[in-house]
């Protein structure tokens, strides 16, 4: 493919396993089927030239890059997209808007996003960026399955004074603007209302920015119901 082009491997040595991890750009596409194709003629490549070492290509897929499940490298060293969104909160917003405080949302997200989450074992300690990036991903034709790596996710709450600053790192959105459910009609009117045309940044890291955007968004409503205690009765009043 001309958009394609890898950037840098590496060697995991596992007894007689060798794992060879290709990092590709795949330009404006999520581009899994050509990384596919690509690994594919690598791995053709290596067994053709290399026979003093008698090698087999065993499979193309690994699962050292953890495509569509939950890992402590991808949490740790990225995959796709990463994106770091922070914002700092005035108290006198937290008040008018959040009806709640910046020291109760403080305290509420040490004892969830750190005590609750080191209890779980968590990868990722966030409260629920998987539910805005999966309407995201589905909104913008993306595949819905890469929601798990998404769900990655860590938010960071910091008392400032009277302020809150809070920051939430995504280190793995696995995106696409071109190729798969971006051509959709309706899914690729999304992507032109989130895309701006008079900016010099790739419109793959738009996307990601505003997801990024979101996600942050949502954490910082649902940490203030938590902390406020109207999530439950939010949902009870809605029935959603």
């Amino acid at each position: 493919s001309s958009h394609l082009h890898v950037m840098d491997s590496d060697v995991d040595v596992r007894g007689q396993y060798v794992f060879l991890t290709l990092f590709c750009d795949t330009d404006e596409a999520m581009g899994m089927n050509m990384v596919t194709i690509a690994a594919q003629a690598v791995g053709d490549w290596i067994v053709q030239n290399m026979q003093d070492f008698s090698p087999r290509l065993i499979t193309i897929a690994g699962n050292v890059d953890s495509d569509k499940k939950p890992s402590r490298r991808t949490h740790d060293r990225g995959r796709g997209y990463e994106v770091t969104a922070k914002t700092l909160i005035p108290g006198t917003v937290i008040s008018s808007m959040l009806k709640t405080t910046a020291t109760d949302m403080a305290a509420v997200a040490d004892a969830k996003l750190r005590e609750g989450s080191e209890i779980a074992g968590a990868l990722g300690a966030n409260l629920h960026a998987a539910n805005v990036i999966a309407a995201l991903y589905l909104a913008t034709g993306q595949d819905a399955a890469h929601v798990v790596e998404g769900s990655l996710a860590d938010t960071t709450v910091e008392l400032r004074g009277d302020d809150l600053a809070v920051s939430t790192r995504l280190p793995a959105l696995l995106i696409g603007v071109r190729g798969g459910g971006t051509a959709l009609p309706a899914q690729n009117q999304c992507l032109q209302m989130l895309l701006k045309n008079r900016t010099s940044l790739h419109p793959c890291r738009q996307l990601a920015e505003s997801i990024g955007a979101a996600v942050l968004a949502g954490e910082i409503s649902l940490l203030a119901a938590q902390t406020n205690q109207t999530l439950a009765s939010a949902h009870k009043k809605h029935a959603r």
